[in-house]
């Protein structure tokens, strides 16, 4: 999954609708440092099952920080309804222990710039532009947490990114103020805080946004 940004053309990268009809385009097998075998690739419209266990798992402050409407088998019917006819890819870390295979992570990317977006990036100087901008949102299954497979899994966030054709990622939605560990992940790898901004629950948030590197040499 390797690739130079400066050698990307936008008319040549990659598609959702492409990755939904050849998922394999995206599938990497990887260690982590845990010593947990892992498959990352993208969400199956056969994973209905596997995603709902998935979300029922997460802890009521997981759920917090992913807010859906529900974490049942409904949402992830939803989910894997959606796959290739909208703007979302959602990559999930799968993982067999004993026979069972269970997500351990999910991470999405959307390629639609919401007007709220744009606007609120614009009071802090800077204009998105959804040809080259994307929007990135991570969950992890709560034993995972804080052993390092985001930092892990995030490597190939940034490729895919690229072979989108993406030069920047922004989080969706921000992240809350009150989220030191997730703010200093964001930071290690690379993001930069560019403002504060009120969430829909009234809580204070950073919005964050990283330039992928080399993004703008073929620029100078």
């Amino acid at each position: 999954m390797g690739g130079d940004l400066r050698s990307v053309d936008v008319r040549e990268a990659l598609t959702i609708e492409r990755v939904a009809n050849a998922p394999d385009v995206l599938s990497s097998r990887l260690r982590t440092r845990e010593g947990a075998d892992l498959l990352f690739r993208p969400l199956l419209r056969a994973d209905v099952k596997l995603l709902a266990e998935f979300l029922s798992s997460l802890s009521a402050r997981s759920r917090t920080r992913w807010n859906l409407e529900s974490y049942d088998i409904a949402m992830a019917r939803e989910h894997c309804a959606a796959i290739g006819r909208y703007d979302k890819l959602r990559m999930i870390a799968v993982t067999n222990v004993n026979g069972s295979r269970k997500i351990v992570a999910l991470m999405e990317l959307s390629f639609s710039i919401p007007p709220s977006d744009q606007a609120r990036f614009r009071s802090y100087g800077i204009s998105l532009d959804e040809t080259f901008d994307c929007r990135f949102a991570p969950c992890v299954r709560d034993e995972f947490q804080r052993t390092g497979i985001a930092s892990e899994l995030f490597s190939f966030i940034v490729d895919i990114a690229r072979r989108f054709g993406k030069r920047r990622i922004l989080l969706w939605g921000g992240v809350f103020a009150d989220n030191i560990p997730a703010i200093s992940f964001y930071r290690k790898q690379g993001f930069i805080e560019v403002g504060e901004c009120t969430s829909q629950s009234s809580t204070n948030s950073f919005d964050f946004i990283l330039t992928l590197p080399g993004a703008f040499e073929d620029e100078q």
